[in-house]
């Protein structure tokens, strides 16, 4: 089985990447099991780390204008801004999703499934790891309807997190496609 887990983190070496780090890595040492990883900046931390851990990593360039932090992106004025970027970048992920095929795709956050919502992936299941995630309010109700209908699968962190970020109206209707996963607690630290 191929596994392709596909992050937009930054590239430090923080909480999450780490844990993206261990995850590929174990992964890995599963028998018939093959996990790549797919980031959006090469030449980091991050990727310096997966390479050292035996991970093969790809690189599809997240465009600068969306690096956007803070909220402007969740605004009209800032997603209208963007729109030339999003299709290009969306446009690149589809070609290296068609080109590159894996069983599973595991999206490391709403950040990284957004930009392939619809995108007609074919058969391959497509799993939202939610992270932290934002709660169902504003724009943040769109994009996280957008991410549910695209996701076959949504990995939780804790066992009230859908309670604490979906709406009433989410829960009922993707309750099915929802786990918890204990990531931190699952497996002692070994090195």
């Amino acid at each position: 089985m191929k596994i392709l887990i596909v992050s937009a983190a930054e590239g430090r070496l923080t909480g999450g990447p780490r844990m993206l780090v261990n995850l590929a890595k174990e992964l890995n040492q599963v028998k018939g099991v093959s996990a790549q990883v797919l980031l959006t900046k090469s030449g980091t931390q991050l990727e310096s780390s997966l390479i050292s851990k035996g991970v093969e990593t790809f690189c599809v360039p997240y465009p600068n204008q969306l690096r956007s932090y803070g909220g402007r992106l969740t605004k009209l004025v800032g997603v209208i801004s963007v729109l030339p970027s999003l299709t290009s970048y969306r446009r690149d992920l589809i070609q290296f999703f068609r080109a590159n095929v894996h069983d599973c795709i595991i999206f490391g956050n709403s950040r990284a499934l957004l930009p392939v919502a619809f995108a007609g992936l074919g058969a391959r299941v497509k799993v939202w790891n939610i992270f932290l995630g934002r709660k169902s309010k504003g724009i943040w109700w769109l994009l996280n309807q957008v991410c549910l209908m695209t996701s076959d699968a949504v990995f939780l962190e804790y066992k009230k997190q859908a309670e604490d970020i979906f709406t009433k109206e989410q829960l009922t209707r993707y309750r099915f496609k929802m786990s918890t996963h204990y990531t931190a607690l699952s497996e002692p630290v070994s090195e």
